[in-house]
């Protein structure tokens, strides 16, 4: 008869099985790992090209805030601009107005040169 043999004995059956269950596992960890570095590699190159992307949007972004200072300093232009028109529509009116007086006067004028109408 067969002495059964102790469990930590590199010929018993329960030995083996926890070895093949050892394998098994040390397999999947470096299967697992090799796809960890995979998926870390795969975010690395996605993190570079989110920077790029952000630098280019942090160019954008400068660019539309000099475009809205140079608008907003065109504007204020316009204002300026716009202000000297109005002075300038006053202006000519008030000389339309001078002239017609100067035309009224320069018919009082002339009624009184030619002198009393005759009926």
């Amino acid at each position: 008869m067969v002495a059964p043999q102790s469990p930590e004995s590199p010929e018993s059956r329960e030995f083996r099985q926890m070895r093949h269950d050892v394998d098994d596992v040390y397999g999947l960890l470096i299967s697992t790992s090799k796809r960890l570095d995979t998926v870390w590699g795969v975010q690395r190159r996605h993190g570079n090209r989110l920077e790029e992307i952000q630098q280019s949007l942090d160019l954008q972004t400068g660019r539309l805030d000099r475009m809205e200072d140079n608008q907003r300093h065109q504007g204020e232009g316009l204002v300026r601009v716009e202000g000297r028109l109005d002075r300038m529509e006053d202006n000519q009116r008030d000389q339309g107005d001078r002239l017609g007086r100067i035309e009224d006067t320069q018919q009082q004028i002339l009624a009184l040169l030619r002198g009393p109408a005759e009926s």
